[in-house]
């Protein structure tokens, strides 16, 4: 569920990335064409999906066993593919930081998109860990149920004063008011404290999967990949 990396060089002064093609479209896509309402059974299985891979990412070691520590810093909606083999695959490792090689962060400088950050990385840029991650995924599992954006306030400013202050409400309150069996998913991985949310990809993904099993909300890889069809396919083919 991670879209992998096959080669990186410079060919003419140019550097490239090759990675493996996903046949398919962003999460974000897919949303777009479906404003007014959501399939919350495909959303659940995408998400899980897409935290499945990010654990793996969380988890890699090097050469010589030791974790990297890696965290991707740039979860949000268009940076899960989803394929027309009905999975969610993440995406985008362009910013992502491996702690055991980190470096300093210019104060000031935010690299992502300030409407998925964690406030600790607006508060401590360097005083972070994959837990951001978690955080951002609650935000993108928020705005996919919801149909509205949760800390997006028109401005840098206002929205960075958002993530760090703003209390999440209930999904099932908001916007389209999907069902409640999401709420605790979503608050837990929003939690403000690092301490208080899910502290792996893999816990989050097991108690999205768990809420949406017991509320009949889980859908199959194959009525993904009809969704993906039915709004992309013309797209695709071309």
């Amino acid at each position: 569920h991670v879209v992998g990396t096959i080669d990186i060089g410079i060919d003419d002064g140019v550097h490239y990335l090759v990675m493996d093609y996903v046949e398919g479209c962003t999460l974000a896509t897919l949303l777009k064409q479906q404003k007014g309402k959501r399939p919350y059974h495909l959303i659940a299985r995408v998400l899980v999906d897409a935290l499945n891979g990010l654990h793996a990412a969380h988890t890699l070691v090097d050469d010589h066993d030791r974790p990297l520590r890696l965290v991707h810093r740039d979860v949000s909606p268009q940076n899960v593919m989803v394929g027309t083999d009905g999975n969610g695959h993440l995406t985008d490792f362009g910013i992502a930081k491996a702690r055991a090689r980190s470096t300093h962060t210019d104060p000031g400088i935010f690299k992502g998109k300030l409407g998925y950050f964690a406030p600790e990385l607006l508060l401590d840029p360097d005083g972070f860990d994959h837990r951001a991650d978690i955080f951002a995924a609650g935000a993108v599992l928020w705005m996919a149920l919801t149909g509205e954006a949760l800390f997006d306030a028109g401005s840098d400013q206002l929205t960075i004063t958002n993530v760090v202050r703003k209390e999440a409400p209930p999904p099932s309150t908001v916007g389209l008011k999907p069902p409640d069996a999401f709420d605790e998913v979503c608050l837990k991985a929003l939690a403000k404290d690092p301490a208080r949310r899910y502290q792996t990809a893999s816990h989050m993904a097991s108690a999205l999967r768990q809420a949406a099993l017991d509320a009949g909300l889980l859908g199959s890889p194959a009525e993904v990949a009809d969704w993906v069809w039915s709004l992309s396919g013309t797209q695709i083919r071309s």
